[in-house]
């Protein structure tokens, strides 16, 4: 299973992530993304997640960094899974902020293993 390192960053008008890993061979390997869209830096930022996601053909270990609080306490406090479990609720019963992008991180990251860090 590769280890793979995703940085992921936003603004309100733009997305930016970048992939890296070394193959068996020991050759490192570097991808990056990025898009202009307009929208918030939250939702910016979770569409990066799903650029850099979309990359992945088999699964990894996934060292994640984002400086976006909102994405890192998602996972860091296990929100992704309860709202998962709860219908894509949040504790309040009220839909969740980018259910859509959301959803499709959930599924992409299905296969792999992960941690998600804060980066400074």
């Amino acid at each position: 299973m590769y280890e793979v390192t995703v940085k992921i960053g936003a603004s309100p008008s733009k997305y930016w992530g970048s992939l890296e890993f070394t193959d068996a061979a020991g050759r490192p390997h570097r991808k990056e993304i990025e898009g202009e869209r307009d929208a918030s830096k939250q939702s910016n930022t979770l569409e990066a997640l799903i650029e850099c996601l979309k990359v992945l053909k088999k699964p990894c270990m996934l060292n994640i960094y984002s400086a976006e609080d909102y994405v890192v306490s998602a996972f860091q406090y296990e929100w992704l899974t309860g709202w998962q479990a709860a219908g894509w609720k949040n504790a309040k019963g009220k839909t969740i902020r980018n259910v859509e992008q959301w959803q499709k991180i959930w599924t992409l990251l299905s296969p792999h293993s992960r941690r998600v860090m804060k980066e400074e």
